[in-house]
């Protein structure tokens, strides 16, 4: 039998923290490759990553696109890219979050000195 030792609220709640932005990141990259899968459907391929997704967006202002979609796949398009907006909002106040908890914790500036360690998870 393995024994686990108690944890404090604090301690729950930073896992929460955690779990809450693996969960966000979770999402974002599930949208990312619905919208890119879907506009593929429809002859518009871009690489994977958060970046590319970006300039699919942009192209969604351009007339060749917007010529190219039906307006409920456009309606859909931009439904998705502003949750996807929303979720980055969200991911980026948890990325503060936890960096301000980092700063508090003793063992967190410590580790946050090992190279690798102290850079954010977060893909640019």
């Amino acid at each position: 039998m393995r024994f686990v030792a108690v944890k404090s609220e604090d301690q729950q709640a930073a896992g929460l923290v955690f779990r809450t932005y693996d969960l966000l990141v979770r999402q974002r990259t599930q949208l990312i490759n619905a919208i890119r899968g879907h506009l593929t459907e429809y002859g518009w391929v871009a690489p994977k990553g958060p970046s590319y997704v970006v300039m699919l967006a942009d192209l969604l202002d351009e007339e060749e696109m917007v010529s190219s979609l039906p307006p409920a796949a456009l309606e859909m398009f931009k439904v998705m890219l502003d949750f996807l907006a929303e979720l980055d909002g969200r991911i980026d106040d948890l990325d503060q979050v936890t960096a301000r908890r980092a700063r508090k914790d003793e063992v967190s500036r410590r580790l946050m000195t090992i190279p690798s360690v102290g850079q954010s998870p977060r893909p640019q």
